[in-house]
Parts: C-alpha cells; structure tokens; sequence
C-alpha cells in the first residue's frame, strides 16, 4: 500500500480488507491491516473467503449478499 493509499484510508473510521486466499495475499492484507489500525482506523476488518480461492470465483447473487452484509 502506497503512503498516499494509506492516508486515504486513514480517512475512515472503517476499513474492510478483502483479498484473494493465497497465502501471501492473507499476509499482506494483515500487514495492512496493521498499519491502518496504527494511523488511526478504530475497526479494520479482513474478510476471508474461506470457500473460494478469489472473490471471482464468487456468483453474482453471492457478492452482492457479502457487499450487503458488510454495508
């Protein structure tokens, strides 16, 4: 995440992380998570994908009960 990416973020009271289920992304969405909370983020979030490798594997129906749930 980029300096400038970061103070955008920062903006927010609430962040949700979602990123694909390889290892290396999990990784780095924690990483991230870190430095939001440390900028001053009060809740972040990292949603797993426990089912689905990548949200596009996801269905229609299915992204837009997750976008629901989390709005």
């Amino acid at each position: 995440m980029t300096k400038k990416q970061l103070c955008l973020l920062a903006q927010f009271d609430s962040v949700f992380i979602l990123f694909d289920n390889e290892e290396e992304a999990q990784k780095r969405a924690n990483r991230y998570g870190e430095e939001l909370s440390l900028v001053g983020v009060k809740e972040v979030e990292i949603i797993r994908l426990n089912e689905y490798k990548d949200v596009a594997d996801m269905s229609n129906i299915e992204a837009r009960l997750l976008k629901r749930k989390l709005l």
